[in-house]
C-alpha cells in the first residue's frame, strides 16, 4: 500500500485593463439601466395589478458596474489569498498482476471562470450604407457618410 499526501496552493491574479473597459462586480442596490415604458405602467394600472409592484418595476435596482469607475475595484473580482486544496492518492498491490489507484483532491477555480468580463462593453455599431437593400447607394455618401449619426462609445460615461 502507498499513500501520497500532499497540499495545492492557487492564486489567480485577475486582469486589469488600463482603460477601464471591462465589467466590476454586480451592485444590487444601484439604479438599472433597464426602463419600464410609462405606457407599460399605465397599462398595468388598467389591469388592477398591485400598486407596489409597479412601482417596483418603476424603480428598479440591480446592476452591473465599471471596473475601475466610481469606487469600483479596477480588477474583475478581488485577490482572494486562502485558495488551499488538499490532495490524496494512494496504489494498493492486491495481487502480481492487479494494482487499485485512486485519488481525490479540491479544486479552487477562478469565481466564475471569465476574468475578461466586457459584457458592459458588448455593442455594435450600425452603418446604413443604402435606404433600398443595396440597390442605391444613399446620395452625397462621400460628403455626408453617416446621415444618421455614429453611435457613441459604449462605456461608464454613457452607461450602456
Amino acid at each position: 500500500m502507498t499513500l501520497n499526501l500532499g497540499l495545492r496552493y492557487d492564486l489567480t491574479p485577475f486582469a486589469h485593463e488600463k482603460w477601464n473597459r471591462q465589467n466590476g462586480a454586480f451592485d444590487p442596490n444601484v439604479k438599472s439601466a433597464i426602463t419600464v415604458p410609462a405606457e407599460a405602467l399605465a397599462a398595468l394600472r388598467t389591469a388592477n395589478v398591485p400598486e407596489s409592484q409597479i412601482s417596483n418595476l418603476a424603480n428598479l435596482k440591480g446592476s452591473v458596474t465599471f471596473a475601475g469607475v466610481n469606487g469600483v475595484g479596477s480588477t474583475p473580482a478581488s485577490l482572494k489569498k486562502k485558495n488551499f486544496g488538499p490532495r490524496m492518492g494512494f496504489a494498493y498491490q492486491v495481487n502480481e498482476k492487479l494494482v487499485i489507484r485512486g485519488g481525490a483532491g479540491l479544486y479552487i477555480s477562478n469565481p466564475n471562470n471569465d476574468i475578461f468580463q466586457t459584457a458592459g462593453y458588448n455593442h455594435q455599431y450600425y452603418h446604413r450604407h443604402s435606404l433600398d437593400s443595396g440597390r442605391t447607394p444613399i446620395p452625397n455618401i462621400l460628403s455626408n457618410p453617416y446621415p444618421t449619426g455614429i453611435n457613441g462609445r459604449p462605456g461608464p460615461e454613457t452607461g450602456r
